[in-house]
């Protein structure tokens, strides 16, 4: 993939039971641990956004959660042509997948 067609983004501002806001933490090789908020990019085969946020949810976090408002869209404009998107929803985590 060409670095500037990078694809559109979705995230969950998701606050725990306990009025936390629920985050990741990310470990890469090479580079210090840092957090994110769960979510990720929008593949082909997601029917819709919100499909891909609900799917990235269930990747990182095994569990579902009710996406309850879309909260912000974020565009990075640093190159010319597409610029991809980073959409921010408020979300309620309603379970958790036993496997």
């Amino acid at each position: 993939m060409d670095q500037r067609e990078r694809k559109a983004q979705v995230r969950a501002i998701a606050i725990t039971e306990d009025d936390h806001l629920l985050t990741i933490k990310r470990i890469k090789p090479g580079q210090n641990p840092y957090w994110v908020l769960p979510g990720g990019g929008v593949d082909a085969q997601d029917a819709s956004l919100e499909e891909a946020l609900h799917r990235e949810i269930r990747e990182e976090l095994a569990g579902e959660a009710d996406l309850t408002a879309l909260v912000s869209v974020l565009e990075t404009v640093l190159l010319p042509g597409p610029h991809p998107r980073l959409r921010f929803h408020r979300a309620q985590r309603t379970g958790v997948r036993r496997t």
